[in-house]
């Protein structure tokens, strides 16, 4: 008996293993579809976009290792690896691929009325509540749990290990990084970053980095060394009573 092809769109790399090792368990024939020019791992046979044979076009695809987009280069480094994502996922849709399957490893107890979104991947050992909704192309890594009534949006990732429990809300766009707990009923706003072993006790901004226990704001050293500044700035003008007429000529040519 053939087992059905399951393709892995982008580099099949080491970091993808653990998607391709789930699909063999689960019956399929991963094969690979470089979008990058990378080399397999794991003697996965692969093919360019544009030889690809007809007969495995219409087959289900999962999102891969995505290759390196120059416009990305100077964002956040969590949100260069999600939009990454999501880039690879619209190429490989102008190409014809559309046929996006939801990857969850057999030890993985998902609830019958928990919605996956299309291309997700359900690790090994993943608990998935009742009545939770996970969006589209997220990852949720091994050891993880996502409680009854919670939501991930699309294009986020959850480090093995996290804790998510009861009426937590995430937004699309999120990495949460290994090991975080969330108490109940919290929002996390999209484009945000938890950090690993973040203990979350407080409602998370849009784009905001979390870190420490209980998690607090990440303050960049060049953010704080600028608030100094002003603060010494506007300490001497006070002193010197130039304050207001400082103030004044800046507003004016504002």
């Amino acid at each position: 008996m053939i087992s059905q092809p399951l393709l892995v769109i982008g580099s099949v790399s080491a970091n993808i293993l653990e998607k391709v090792e789930t699909a063999r368990l689960l019956g399929f024939n991963p094969v690979g579809v470089l979008l990058d020019g990378s080399v397999s791992h794991d003697s996965v046979p692969t093919y360019r976009l544009e030889d690809l044979p007809a007969n495995l076009r219409d087959a289900p695809c999962i999102a891969g290792g995505a290759k390196d987009y120059p416009e990305l280069r100077h964002a956040r480094l969590d949100q260069r690896w999600i939009q990454a994502n999501k880039l690879l996922v619209q190429e490989a849709e102008n190409g014809g691929l559309t046929n996006w399957f939801t990857l969850i490893h057999p030890s993985s107890a998902v609830s019958p009325s928990a919605t996956i979104g299309r291309g997700v991947f359900v690790g090994p050992l993943v608990s998935v509540s009742s009545e939770t909704k996970i969006g589209e192309f997220t990852t949720l890594g091994r050891n993880s749990t996502v409680g009854h009534h919670s939501s991930i949006g699309a294009h986020s990732l959850v480090g093995p290990g996290a804790i998510i429990p009861g009426n937590v809300e995430i937004g699309e766009r999120t990495l949460i990084g290994p090991g975080a707990i969330f108490l109940n009923g919290l929002r996390i706003s999209q484009g945000s970053l938890v950090g690993t072993g973040a203990v979350v006790t407080k409602h998370v901004r849009n784009g905001a980095e979390v870190m420490g226990n209980p998690a607090r704001k990440l303050r960049r050293p060049l953010a704080v060394v600028r608030r100094t500044l002003r603060k010494a700035l506007i300490r001497f003008l006070r002193t010197t009573g130039t304050y207001n007429l400082v103030r004044d000529f800046y507003r004016k040519f504002r």
